[in-house]
């Protein structure tokens, strides 16, 4: 994602005079990038489970798996005995029910956006810290990490961004005396001769967040005026249109790891707290920073990866041992103008998705609604040639960036040989339905119609309306699993790889969109 920010300094009836806006945010979250392990630094303890005398849990069936559009895995949870010490979560429903709820830390004020399970990320949302002309110092909180002990911003890459006039912005540790941990400076002053020239006009400024945080911190932010003669207009109706864009993100990223432990080798001595208890699956120590070998804690992972599985759970590794191969009735099938076929089904609907890989958000606060996959709009599921078509629209003043991608998907975990064998998660249900294997570096299969059909081989009957013979041969060849492009980069679900991308740019003018050259 852009995370520099650029504010026009022109005249507006919404402008303020001398104001100073601050937000946090994460970077490194840019679509489409390459996943990557982020459990231990190179020479990391890992420790198989598959030796281990390991306890058996079952998560109760009435523990919640999402709130509005965010998905809910252990060891995270809701409610008594659906989540590990440290994890629990609260979800605040809306009086209006087209709107989503809203999920948060604990019982706290502080609002998650998302969790990355693959990566331990946690996303979530602080306030925009504001000081007035008629303010000369304020000082603001941020977060407070005593208050959650298994995350930190060790491995994560954030950046406290400040916006205005003349202004000393300092990170403090609230806990220690307002101790400073590092500090930017803005300067609008066009006409003094004791400053660089790089530095005039430096309307904005920005402080790293990440390795170097003490562990525990009350992180917090000190904003004194360094000029009170020196104030300049400030577009703050830039800074208001960002902060209110729906395809921006001001969020932060928290690191998480299991903290009843320092190491995986401790952790593995004490089988009555020991988190890691699927089999295949191996623990990787946590450490202090990426230069530190001091470790703090640890993660648990399947081997392949977490993509759809769960180490914190019996037989989590194993892959899908549960799936709806038959939708409910009534099942919401379109959201705005976008489709929603089978095997893919609306979040807040358990019982028409297949399973949480397959599930989409139906956006209902925009007009039309939009439909979703995890922060990119859905245009088009094709379930007969397993291609689902991701938007994501970027805004800045003048700008609209577009990238298209077109991503591949499949059943997976299993062959078709081995799927087969479980009717009860064989998707090639349709009586006139096929099965072919994943090619490449994927374990999976995709259903097709037989040659000759049409429709949707994941449903009773969906392969129906016989073609014309070109029809068939064409409808055959599409339909057949296509292998996985060279560099094809992935998104957070399993089995989702990205085919091609376009990237359009054109100028905003007003409800028309042009494309430029």
């Amino acid at each position: 994602m852009t995370c520099v920010l650029l504010f026009k300094a022109q005249q507006s009836q919404e402008m303020a005079w001398g104001k100073v806006f601050l937000f946090l945010l994460a970077l490194g979250t840019t679509w489409g990038s390459p996943w990557c392990c982020s459990a231990a630094a190179t020479g990391a303890q890992q420790i198989k489970t598959t030796s281990i005398k390991k306890r058996i849990f079952t998560l109760p069936s009435n523990c919640p798996t999402s709130c509005g559009n965010i998905s809910i895995q252990y060891p995270f949870g809701i409610g008594h005995g659906c989540y590990l010490p440290g994890f629990n979560l609260t979800c605040r429903k809306q009086y209006d029910r087209t709107v989503p709820g809203r999920l948060f830390m604990g019982d706290d004020t502080l609002e998650v956006t998302r969790i990355d399970f693959f990566s331990e990320y946690v996303y979530f949302k602080l306030p925009v810290i504001r000081i007035g002309v008629d303010q000369s110092s304020i000082t603001a909180p941020l977060i407070d990490l005593q208050n959650y002990h298994n995350f930190n911003f060790w491995s994560t890459d954030n950046v406290l961004f400040v916006s205005g006039c003349n202004v000393y912005a300092a990170l403090v540790d609230l806990n220690n005396n307002n101790t400073i941990i590092d500090y930017c400076i803005t300067i609008c002053s066009d006409d003094s001769p004791d400053l660089p020239r790089a530095v005039i006009r430096q309307k904005n400024c920005t402080i790293q967040i990440g390795k170097g945080i003490p562990d525990r911190v009350f992180l917090g932010v000190r904003l004194t005026r360094l000029d009170q003669t020196l104030l300049h207009l400030v577009n703050a109706t830039a800074v208001s249109a960002y902060m209110s864009s729906s395809t921006r993100r001001l969020e932060s990223q928290l690191s998480w790891y299991m903290d009843d432990h320092s190491s995986c080798t401790e952790a593995a001595n004490d089988t009555e707290t020991y988190a890691c208890i699927s089999s295949n699956s191996y623990c990787a120590d946590a450490f202090a920073g990426d230069s530190d070998d001091t470790t703090v804690g640890y993660y648990c992972n399947c081997y392949g990866g977490n993509e759809g599985l769960n180490p914190y759970l019996t037989d989590g590794c194993k892959g899908l041992t549960t799936a709806n191969i038959y939708p409910a009735k009534n099942c919401t099938r379109k959201c705005g103008s976008a489709d929603i076929p089978f095997p893919f089904g609306l979040v807040n609907e358990s019982d028409c998705y297949r399973d949480s890989i397959f599930a989409l958000f139906c956006n209902q606060t925009t007009t039309p609604p939009v439909l979703q996959y995890q922060d990119k709009n859905v245009t088009d599921v094709d379930v007969e040639r397993g291609v689902l078509i991701l938007v994501e629209v970027r805004n800045s003043s003048r700008v609209i960036t577009l990238t298209e991608g077109r991503y591949s998907w499949l059943i997976p975990y299993h062959s078709c040989e081995d799927a087969k064998r479980n009717k009860s998660l064989y998707a090639c249900v349709s009586e006139h339905g096929t099965c072919h294997n994943a090619t490449g570096d994927q374990l999976g299969y995709r259903c097709n119609c037989l040659k000759g059909y049409k429709g949707n081989p994941y449903v009773l009957n969906g392969c129906q309306e016989p073609l014309s013979r070109a029809g068939a041969e064409l409808g055959n060849q599409e339909g057949a699993v296509p292998k996985r492009s060279k560099g094809a980069t992935s998104i957070p679900r399993v089995g989702v790889k990205l085919i091609e991308s376009e990237c359009k740019r054109g100028h905003s003018r007003g409800s028309e969109w042009a494309q430029s050259p």
